[in-house]
Parts: C-alpha cells; structure tokens; sequence
C-alpha cells in the first residue's frame, strides 16, 4: 500500500494502540503520511508548535509510529 493512499481507517488500523495520534486532524495525518522520511521530524515539530497542538503532540513517538507503520506497510523513506 502507498503511503499516500492511507485512509484513516488503514492509520487507525496500523496505530490504534497509540493514543496521542488522535490528536491529528485528518489534513494533518494525511500531509505527514505523505512526507519522505528525511522531511518527517521537521513538519511533526512545525505542527506541534501550531495553536492547535499546543506542544501537546509526543514527537518522537509519532515520528517512530509513521517510520514504523511504513516499514510495515513496505513504503520505508516514501512520501510526496
């Protein structure tokens, strides 16, 4: 599965023990999922700093869950 066809259901799916994902909005999700590995860290700190998140988003953790999830999923180092 590409990475940018990830739904919802399939991040849900793939990360559903991890709670602070929740804390996503869908557009967000989807731009992170659809980053190259080099660029992850960077946009994950980026929105962490928005209004929205509050520097309540655990970075390290979901920086790791996307990597994992991907290497799961075969899509290692894919984005745009």
């Amino acid at each position: 599965m590409d990475v940018v066809s990830w739904t919802d259901k399939d991040f849900a799916m793939n990360f559903r023990s991890l709670d602070h994902l929740t804390f996503l909005r869908p557009k967000d999700r989807r731009r992170l999922l659809s980053t190259d590995d080099e660029h992850l860290t960077g946009l994950v700190m980026e929105l962490n700093r928005l209004p929205h998140y509050n520097n309540r988003l655990d970075a390290i953790q979901l920086v790791a869950a996307i990597l994992r999830g991907r290497r799961r999923t075969g899509t290692a180092g894919q984005g745009h």
